[in-house]
């Protein structure tokens, strides 16, 4: 980016852990593309991955999205499916890459993401929890009342699909 007069520091947004069916681990990336800038960083750092790739031992570097990125929704629906699959009754099961053994980290959201959204792993916890109590499956002192306010607030705040909390 210094190359290009700008110093712009980008960075990835999230990344995605996939074991493939082949046994092999697959990486799946997000990077931002909202600003020509981010743009520029996004095929700069896919081109410095496909340049140092054999050298660190990476397979297949990937540059076709860049030429047509998705919204943010669509990506995250793209990228959560290595986490749970659903079925076609309505139903969910964890995916493989969830339940093999080998990685310890399977994904990651950037802290830049995190602070622009709000959503953080506890949030998304409190989330949950206030999403069971309100179906019925919790007694109400779970949480306490401010964090069942606040776990409340963001629940009717997602948009999601109405079939997951």
């Amino acid at each position: 980016m210094e190359r290009l007069g700008h110093g712009y520091r980008g960075g990835v947004l999230v990344y995605e852990w996939e074991l493939q069916s082949r046994g092999v681990w697959h990486l799946h990336f997000v990077l931002g593309m909202e600003t020509p800038v981010e743009r520029a960083w996004a095929f700069e750092y896919v081109k410095a991955l496909r340049e140092l790739g054999p050298s660190k031992g990476f397979g297949y570097v990937d540059a076709k999205p860049l030429h047509s990125p998705q919204v943010a929704e669509k990506a995250a629906t793209y990228i959560s499916k290595y986490l749970a699959k659903w079925n076609a009754d309505g139903s969910f099961e964890v995916a493989e890459t969830v339940k093999a053994a080998g990685r310890s980290l399977l994904n990651f959201v950037s802290r830049r993401l995190t602070a622009k959204s709000g959503v953080t792993m506890r949030v998304l916890r409190d989330v949950r929890l206030a999403w069971a109590w309100r179906e019925g499956h919790l007694p109400p002192e779970v949480l306490g009342p401010f964090e069942l306010l606040h776990a409340l607030c963001m629940l009717e705040r997602f948009s999601g699909a109405p079939r997951a909390p």
